[in-house]
């Protein structure tokens, strides 16, 4: 049987090549002439190192190889006639889409799907470090999962070895990103924190020139002002779009952000919208152009969670259950939580069980990790990098690249569980890159009190059993005055009751999530209801 192919983003390659119809996107794309792709071990290597993703079909079969950081969302249907796209809209011309209440739960409770559920009955979509192999006569399929993560059992313990094999690393994620962008802009998003400043520090040590710099929201936020300080400690222009209100509100109800939402949706994860109306501001004075590179500082590095439960291992396997429900489905508070939702943790427990946990320390780890690289990571935070697609820019993720990966896998407990190491290497590459000027862009802190003064204020709250409401206090205020204006896009509660759900454990996107599934976020978008 023929599959039918809805690939709606223009960048995707079709090709005949070796006997065998092929799709493909991103670097995989210029290896293709180089590789056997009747060798599947072979091509899984090639995915892997390359990144992006590859659809090789024949008369039989359609295999799908998707990379580490599923840079390119694939959606199949699970059943014949078999539909591979990228857009439920799209395949939705070939067959009834319906909505899935189990998952729109799941949604709406963690703002994606896991596994390789849809918010739609019936499809499917390709999961990050994995090959799908869809038979056509059946349309029934088989994953290999052959990308889930994990730590090395020989870990680096020394914190030089760890910054001389993470060194090394670096050098090659960045020295592609550099080829790649030859004579484009690198457009570096800065928010005064650790992971763009360890990106301006490899730019300016190796002596890049065609860099600039931009950070964006409310005018007068201290993020601001810390990024420009960076910028200019590194001597790279550096550019401010700044979020006022009404004017981005006015501009996220326009007819325009329907399109927009339903090319970066995917029928998969919420949309990221933190930084659209900077792209479109940066485009329209002629600062960015189509075809410059934006780097983000999304990394490998901190993904771990409740890393104190590691001292009550041997941990039951329900025990780490409930930890990672309770990290990710949590965006809607007391009002929709996993407890309510047998079917998600079902999956979650398959998920934890065929890592091959065991209750270890290390096992706690691998499975805490490896659930937030592949679920929250892969599908809303990479898949962020639709709406520089929509604007017709290319983006890299030098943080999660294969070797940046393979180098953070080294990493020992003592080393990893926390950001202290990282802190540490980051500030050293910083100083070393700038010198002297490193000493006038400070860090970023949500929170403008010092480490130690901190410290002495959560003691007394925790004594005086006022540290969790202090804590929700402090959340709720900071969200509803947020830097980058991101409680604008609550839009349809009123601040008060906005306030009454935060104080109570909602959070920003889960209002976010709310609407969007009621197609209800932007004014006259239709996004979720394909029918």
């Amino acid at each position: 049987m023929t599959p039918t192919f809805e690939l709606s983003d223009k960048s995707w390659s079709t090709t005949h090549h070796q006997g065998l119809n092929i799709h493909s996107r991103g670097r995989i794309t210029d290896s293709l002439e180089q590789l056997d792709l009747h060798d599947s071990a072979a091509v899984v290597d090639a995915v892997r190192y390359h990144g992006g993703a590859l659809i090789v079909a024949t008369n039989e079969t359609v295999t799908i190889y998707q990379d580490l950081i599923r840079s390119f969302p694939v959606l199949f249907t699970a059943s014949t006639p078999v539909i591979i796209g990228d857009d439920p809209r799209a395949i939705a011309r070939h067959r009834p889409l319906s909505i899935s209440p189990a998952s729109a739960r799941e949604f709406e409770g963690m703002g994606f799907v896991s596994g390789e559920d849809t918010l739609y009955e019936g499809l499917k979509q390709t999961m990050q470090g994995t090959t799908t192999t869809i038979d056509l006569a059946t349309g029934t399929h088989t994953v290999d999962d052959w990308g889930r993560w994990f730590f090395e059992t020989d870990r680096i313990t020394d914190p030089d070895e760890l910054g001389t094999v993470f060194d090394k690393a670096l050098d090659q994620a960045m020295n592609r990103l550099v080829a790649e962008a030859k004579d484009s802009n690198i457009l570096i998003p800065l928010s005064g924190g650790l992971d763009s400043r360890l990106l301006i520090s490899w730019l300016v040590a190796h002596n890049i020139k065609n860099v600039v710099t931009f950070t964006y929201g409310v005018a007068g936020s201290r993020e601001s002002e810390i990024s420009r300080q960076i910028a200019t400690a590194a001597h790279y222009p550096w550019e401010f779009v700044e979020y006022d209100p009404q004017k981005l509100l006015e501009r996220w109800h326009a007819p325009e952000t329907e399109e927009f939402l339903r090319f970066c949706y995917g029928g998969v994860s919420l949309p990221h919208i933190q930084d659209w109306y900077a792209l479109e501001d940066l485009l329209a004075r002629g600062i960015a152009h189509e075809g410059d590179i934006v780097v983000p500082g999304h990394t490998i590095v901190g993904n771990m969670h409740d890393e104190d439960t590691l001292d009550e291992a041997p941990l039951p396997l329900g025990r780490i259950a409930q930890l990672i429900a309770g990290h990710h489905y949590d965006i809607q508070g007391p009002r929709l939580t996993p407890e309510g939702d047998p079917a998600y943790v079902a999956k979650l427990r398959e998920f934890i069980a065929s890592g091959g946990y065991d209750g270890s320390a290390e096992s706690v780890q691998d499975a805490l990790e490896a659930y937030n690289v592949r679920e929250r990571q892969a599908k809303y935070i990479n898949n962020s990098m639709r709406a520089y697609e929509y604007y017709g820019l290319r983006w890299s993720l030098p943080m999660i690249d294969a070797p940046v990966w393979d180098a953070w896998r080294k990493a020992s407990p003592e080393l990893s569980l926390t950001r202290d190491w990282y802190r540490d290497y980051v500030t050293a590459r910083f100083e070393a890159a700038l010198g002297d000027s490193a000493e006038i862009a400070p860090y970023y802190q949500p929170i403008a009190v010092e480490d130690h003064r901190r410290d002495q204020i959560k003691k007394i709250l925790a004594a005086t059993g006022l540290l969790a409401l202090a804590n929700r206090a402090f959340s709720t205020y900071s969200s509803l005055h947020d830097g980058t204006a991101l409680d604008v896009y609550i839009t349809d509660r009123s601040r008060p009751v906005t306030a009454f759900d935060l104080m109570r454990g909602r959070k920003l996107i889960g209002f976010w999530t709310s609407a969007f599934l009621a197609d209800a976020w932007s004014k006259g978008a239709r996004v979720v209801q394909v029918d």
